[in-house]
């Protein structure tokens, strides 16, 4: 998967996995693969409500300069079964993003 454009498609679906996401599990796996920062598990850890603890979850994702940032996010949700409906949708986005960019890239080419 290509980090890029799963960021941008992640940034698309910002308002629904805000709204579906208990982010707890994944802020582990994010801090487990040094995606995120002791200091942001901490902070995170503290946010008492879990849909302000998944916006600065994926605030703190949309800031980072780390190469699989959103590669790793994609991996913990598709981990878990609860989540399979949105990497399915994901999946989708990121294949007609990737679509598109190959068509107009094509397009320059000729």
């Amino acid at each position: 998967m290509d980090n890029k454009a799963l960021g941008q498609v992640f940034r698309k679906k910002y308002e629904e996995i805000v709204k579906c996401v208990t982010p707890d599990s994944i802020i582990d796996v994010l801090y487990s693969k040094k995606i995120i920062s002791s200091d942001d598990n901490y902070n995170l850890c503290h946010v008492p409500d879990p849909r302000n603890r998944c916006r600065q979850m994926m605030l703190l994702l949309a800031d980072s300069s780390h190469p699989e940032a959103f590669v790793r996010l994609y991996r913990a949700l598709m981990a878990q079964e609860t989540y399979s409906w949105i990497v399915k949708d994901i999946d989708e986005k990121v294949q007609q993003l990737l679509h598109m960019d190959n068509s107009l890239n094509g397009n320059f080419l000729s």
